[in-house]
């Protein structure tokens, strides 16, 4: 795997898994779908599984995304990471501190850190986090949100932050120029993706309107 900030650097599809938004579909047909339509970065995040299933299938996941040459990031599990050897890991707010995540998977692994404000972003950047997940940006069918933060916040963070911002939340083939524009670096999909009914077709009309947002 290249080295990470050099990986990030080229990230701009980055899949969120979510069986159950994926219609039936099992993580490896959607991921190997979504690969084949161009996502560029792959996080395994199913908080509701067991720790022994979740191991399965994140190896299963590691094989095919390795085969590509694409990043396979750990959501939150850190001690899972570590023994299949993933390419990182995305903690939340209310997940293991990040420093911590780095004594444990060590310096060549990526690590990812939640924030929903500029304050959190900060203290992400300051702890050493490779990558800023930011949001939710739009309203999301995914997770129960007080209220969506939107574009300002994108713009706030930008301006201050040495890393790379992937934007979560609500994110879809209307709004993603938007938010690039804003200053996201990539975008992180979850539903979008994984409950399309052609879920490589989509990843490509993705790949068509990022590439749009950066001529």
């Amino acid at each position: 795997m290249r080295e990470r900030s050099g990986l990030l650097k080229k990230v701009r599809l980055y899949l969120i898994t979510d069986s159950r938004l994926s219609r039936g579909r099992s993580e490896i047909e959607v991921v190997k779908r979504a690969l084949s339509g161009g996502v560029d970065m792959v996080q395994y995040r199913e908080k509701h599984l067991p720790d022994d299933e979740f191991k399965q299938t994140a190896t299963e996941l590691l094989k095919v995304t390795r085969r590509k040459d694409i990043a396979l990031i750990i959501n939150d599990r850190v001690e899972i990471a570590a023994e299949i050897d993933a390419d990182g890991v995305h903690v939340g707010q209310k997940d293991l501190d990040c420093r911590k995540a780095r004594e444990m998977l060590g310096g060549d692994k990526i690590i990812g850190v939640s924030a929903s404000n500029v304050e959190q972003a900060t203290k992400a950047i300051e702890a050493g986090a490779d990558y800023l997940g930011l949001g939710p940006i739009y309203q999301t069918d995914t997770k129960e949100i007080d209220y969506p933060r939107g574009i300002n916040l994108i713009k706030e963070v930008r301006a201050q932050s040495p890393i790379p911002i992937f934007v979560i939340g609500g994110i879809n083939l209307e709004n993603v120029g938007a938010v690039l524009s804003a200053g996201a670096s990539g975008v992180a999909v979850i539903s979008a993706i994984v409950s399309a009914d052609q879920i490589a077709s989509t990843c490509r009309q993705f790949v068509a309107e990022i590439q749009k947002s950066r001529i």
